[in-house]
């Protein structure tokens, strides 16, 4: 196979799977990707839940959420059995992608390979053709983010400090051979659209910042919430509600112990302040919910 760059990888692999003649999958790439998924699937159902430790798929969170994830685990909502399918799926998706990467004749190594940078430890996705590349599974709305480039103010979930990690703790592998730019391999799990995002190589300090991290997990109270995570006015009439990145947290009833849930015909809202009751279009009231709290001890 001659040497290809990841910049063709989209349309590549659009070529191999609407090519109307076929393609021939060799052997070893259907062995790797029957072992690839067997891991995927078991290590999903057998390891224990791991964010009771900085990892370095975490670093980026919210540092309220890491704080109460590791120095209280038992005040996160447990996660619903098919949020926890939605995952395994998300993984299975982002296994296929690679398989495809390879049929389509680029260069995927480095699959999963452990890194450690001060302590902590992570699992790069693989490198390909030469770039550090984490892929990813996303719904149309977060694929969308990626497909315009993700923007640091968008990047709720800390992806561009996980990759850049990733990158920086593995800058002298001879597997990275681009030590210019980083990047996102993404798929859309609805419509099957792909995208790569690219980012430049990382300049940033991260010794610094694991040791900043480090540092505020010691603490004995949580750290305050930073404004972007702060409450927001939500329709008319002063009620207000989390933003929606902090609707999909584990320590969201933790972290804002008087909220209010109210099942709205487009998913629940979790409102901090209910000046005025919500009504739907009709005048009828929008049916409220509990919110899951931790028990108190």
């Amino acid at each position: 196979v001659a040497d290809k760059k990841i910049d063709t990888l989209i349309e590549d692999i659009y070529d191999v799977v609407s090519r109307p003649e076929g393609v021939r999958v060799e052997e070893q790439d259907r062995i790797s990707f029957a072992n690839s998924l067997s891991r995927v699937i078991t290590t999903s159902l057998e390891e224990e839940e791991r964010d009771h430790t900085l990892r370095m798929s975490n670093l980026g969170k919210c540092d309220r959420y890491l704080w109460f994830a590791i120095n209280e685990p038992r005040s996160l909502e447990p996660l619903r059995p098919e949020v926890y399918l939605k995952f395994l799926l998300g993984h299975v998706w982002e296994g296929v992608l690679l398989f495809l990467a390879k049929v389509a004749g680029h260069s995927v190594e480095g699959e999963q390979d452990e890194i450690e940078r001060n302590g902590i430890k992570g699992h790069r996705d693989a490198v390909i053709d030469g770039v550090t590349t984490d892929v990813k599974s996303a719904s149309s709305f977060s694929f969308d983010r990626f497909d315009k480039h993700l923007k640091p103010e968008d990047d709720s979930f800390g992806y561009i400090d996980q990759l850049g990690l990733y990158a920086d703790s593995t800058r002298d592998d001879p597997l990275v051979t681009d030590k210019e730019r980083t990047a996102f391999f993404v798929g859309d799990k609805t419509l099957g659209k792909l995208t790569l995002d690219f980012h430049p190589f990382p300049k940033k300090d991260y010794d610094r910042v694991v040791e900043e991290k480090k540092e505020m997990l010691k603490s004995l109270v949580p750290p305050h919430r930073s404004l972007e995570y702060a409450d927001v006015p939500y329709n008319k009439g002063g009620n207000r509600a989390i933003p929606t990145v902090c609707s999909y947290c584990q320590a969201k009833g933790r972290c804002w112990p008087k909220l209010r849930g109210f099942s709205y015909a487009s998913g629940p809202v979790y409102m901090t302040k209910v000046v005025k009751t919500p009504t739907r279009k009709d005048g009828s009231p929008v049916p409220e919910f509990e919110v899951w709290t931790p028990k108190k001890k």
